[in-house]
């Protein structure tokens, strides 16, 4: 079914689909010319997906000669996630992507750009795959993408943690994760 089928199906319903109110659209066209490293990026997929990354820029990884642009996102599979660093041109191929755009953040809520970046690509080296981080409502591409951003958990997921405390369930630690980045600890996979 195509996008806008979907959404006039949602919007007889009643219900909206549409970017964050801090999202500035990007065309597909010109996004080399647009992003910035560190920033916060959104693939729309058709019907009401969101995919969120933080967009490296040129990068050559290791073991690598060619530099690219790169992402570093999150994927879920139940409990399992994975911090994947990706080229653009595979992050743009997002199943049956629709729109692209920037989350932007007021200055007083933003990481600097390279730390931002930076920070990515020190959580995709340092956890890789690690199990029972990833709940799609709680622990999602969108909140990792935000934290490394902000340097922030997600307001609303924070104040669950803080209730819940040490005996949050695996699904809601995020919070784990500055921890697990930072400290010389191997994650348990």
């Amino acid at each position: 079914m195509p996008p806008d089928a979907v959404e006039h199906a949602l919007a007889t319903l009643g219900i909206t689909v549409m970017l964050p109110s801090n999202a500035k659209r990007v065309p597909y066209e010109e996004w080399h010319r647009e992003l910035r490293h560190g920033d916060h990026v959104i693939v729309r997929s058709e019907g009401i997906m969101f995919h969120h990354a933080i967009y490296i820029g040129p990068y050559t990884p290791p073991g690598q000669d060619e530099e690219k642009d790169y992402v570093v996102d999150m994927v879920g599979d139940g409990q399992q996630v994975d911090l994947r660093l990706r080229t653009m041109s595979k992050f743009l191929k997002t199943k049956g992507r629709y729109e692209l755009a920037v989350l932007e953040y007021s200055e007083d809520t933003q990481a600097a750009r390279d730390f931002t970046a930076r920070l990515a690509l020190l959580a995709q080296a340092r956890l890789g795959d690690v199990d029972g981080l990833y709940n799609l409502l709680g622990c999602n591409c969108d909140h990792f993408a935000s934290w490394c951003r902000t340097l922030r958990i997600i307001e609303i997921y924070q104040a669950d943690l803080q209730a819940m405390g040490s005996h949050a369930p695996a699904s809601k630690q995020w919070a784990r994760c500055p921890h697990l980045i930072c400290s010389n600890q191997t994650p348990k996979n």
